[in-house]
């Protein structure tokens, strides 16, 4: 039996609360790539100031009297404990007293542009900041996702024969503002999307927003308050300021396009 724990929210958020948190998935995201990954149980952690202020020895006698692991296996650059004081070190020592088996594994490293790189989150969210979507890729195994609620918007593509999907309560971080390439699935249905984010510049608009089109999806477009989960495979082009509507819409079709043939060649 392999149970896998995850914090959520972050315990930063609640050391720190002004501190912005830029998270890469989902609790309900985390919870189905482990469970595909292995995992029988994933158990969803709710920190507290009560369970951060506990010192390192408190926290897994804890763990050890609710749970009774026989094994519990972290990364070599974990903490945990009151001001994080709580190490690895402190896991081997554990072992004996607790009765169980700490396995350490090692960080991972990649090749990214010809160097070696130890992969992380914050590295990440550095690379999602400048699109650099294959790159993620390298790291993740798999493409970024982007999921939220759609909601109402200005219904602007539509009256230029594009309709979009406007999300909303999106609780993961943002990529580079720009147009990307992606798909959705939607009804066991894969659908190639056009994703732009960003603040509609030829319209004037100075608020980010989140849209997209799913090409040759006709069906609940046009209605609200429904899940929209998008794989985002590539990073087409920057935001740009277009001189009309005509223009834009040539940029648009060019997009769709793109979009396309990368579904039907299965990039």
């Amino acid at each position: 039996m392999v149970e896998m724990w995850s914090f959520d929210p972050p315990p930063v958020s609640i050391i720190n609360p002004d501190v912005e948190i830029h998270q890469i998935t989902t609790f309900e995201q985390r919870e189905k790539l482990l469970m595909e990954s292995g995992a029988n149980i994933v158990r969803k952690v709710v920190p507290t100031k009560e369970m951060l202020s506990l010192s390192p020895k408190s926290f897994i006698e804890g763990i050890m009297s609710d749970h009774k692991p026989d094994f519990i296996v972290e990364g070599e650059g974990f903490r945990f404990g009151k001001n994080r004081a709580g190490t690895t070190g402190c896991l081997v020592r554990f072992e004996r007293q607790f009765d169980f088996k700490f396995v350490q594994v090692s960080s991972f490293e990649i090749e990214l542009k010809d160097k070696i790189i130890r992969a992380s989150s914050s590295l990440v969210r550095t690379l999602l900041q400048d699109g650099k979507l294959d790159e993620v890729y390298a790291i993740l195994g798999r493409h970024y996702r982007l999921g939220g609620i759609v909601e109402r918007g200005d219904a602007r593509g539509r009256t230029i024969g594009v309709p979009t999907a406007n999300l909303g309560q999106i609780q993961t971080m943002l990529p580079k503002e720009g147009v990307y390439a992606g798909y959705a699935t939607i009804q066991n249905k894969k659908y190639a999307a056009s994703l732009s984010i960003g603040t509609k510049p030829t319209f004037g608009k100075n608020t980010t927003a989140i849209e997209v089109h799913l090409i040759g999806f006709d069906g609940l477009v046009g209605h609200y308050n429904w899940p929209l989960e998008v794989t985002m495979t590539r990073w087409l082009r920057d935001q740009k300021q277009f001189d009309s509507i005509d223009k834009l819409k040539i940029a648009i079709d060019k997009d769709i396009e793109v979009s396309t043939k990368m579904i039907e060649s299965n990039i």
